[in-house]
């Protein structure tokens, strides 16, 4: 009797958490949730939202031990700016991380601009304009990326004829993957002096 009520209170659990209690169906919960975890910590500022959840602390302690604002903290979490290499450092210094954590972090700082055009080349312009923020996002995310960066897009979007910002939409939109959506960044880095 009381292996048949935990069987029913568990499945009752699944029901009410997952909306399901098929297993098939919640491991694939589980894989999508893991795989979205893994794309969010592949940024400087996922990884350090990811490392502040873990360890419990709120940004502005984070941001008193890193020596920085609270906003700029905030601003590194969001990807919104990258740390310089002392910031990285005193970050690191204040935070007690290890090696391994400087090292993973340096790389994430190094890869920022490319991942800030990937962000660029996700964007739907249908979606965000459902928004009333197709302009103004499309146009924070090119004030984050470094002047060489910039200047590499420009000179590669001008030899492709694509001026305009309704004319990258138009490209972006034949992004049909992120395989596509790689081989274009590199295309774009090729452009850097």
């Amino acid at each position: 009797m009381r292996n048949d009520l935990e069987k029913e209170l568990g499945r009752s659990v699944d029901r009410a958490f997952f909306g399901t209690n098929d297993p098939d169906a919640i491991r694939n919960q589980f894989k999508e949730s893991h795989q979205a975890w893994l794309q969010e910590v592949q940024t400087l500022g996922g990884y350090l939202r990811d490392i502040r959840f873990l360890r419990g602390m709120e940004a502005k302690e984070c941001a008193r031990k890193a020596g920085v604002s609270r906003k700029k903290w905030q601003a590194w979490e969001a990807d919104r700016e990258t740390p310089t290499p002392n910031e990285l450092e005193q970050l690191c210094r204040g935070l007690g991380f290890g090696e391994e954590k400087r090292r993973r972090l340096s790389d994430l700082r190094a890869r920022a601009p490319r991942q800030r055009l990937l962000t660029i080349s996700r964007f739907r312009p249908e979606l965000l304009a459902a928004r009333g923020v197709a302009r103004i996002e499309s146009s924070l995310e090119w004030q984050k990326l470094p002047s060489e960066v910039q200047q590499a897009l420009l000179c590669w979007g001008e030899e492709k004829g694509l001026t305009s910002f309704e004319d990258m939409m138009a490209f972006f939109l034949e992004l049909k993957d992120d395989e596509a959506r790689e081989l274009w960044v590199d295309e774009v880095f090729g452009y850097l002096d």
